[in-house]
């Protein structure tokens, strides 16, 4: 009989998928080796005018997740990760 996962470990490994794919993302838009810690890390302007198009198109999300208004959620993969999530992006 197999265990049921709790509502925290689904969340857990959610976030786990969602990170890996923002990760390639990020690599592609970076063209090279990014870091997921946050003190690793920072976006630079370049570097986002190719990720969020990237993750926009990735994950077919709202226009609205890649506005100027949510530019500082972009700052790193770990922020970007949970923003996502918050909205309900998943892997």
């Amino acid at each position: 009989m197999a265990k049921q996962k709790t509502k925290a470990q689904r969340e857990v490994d959610q976030k786990a998928a969602l990170t890996r794919r923002v990760l390639d993302v990020a690599m592609g838009a970076e063209g090279g080796e990014v870091s997921p810690r946050e003190d690793e890390f920072m976006a630079s302007a370049a570097f986002l005018s190719r990720f969020i198009p990237a993750l926009t198109s990735a994950f077919g999300f709202d226009e609205y997740y890649g506005a100027a208004c949510n530019i500082d959620e972009y700052d790193n993969v770990e922020s970007t990760v949970e923003f996502l999530f918050r909205n309900g992006v998943r892997a």
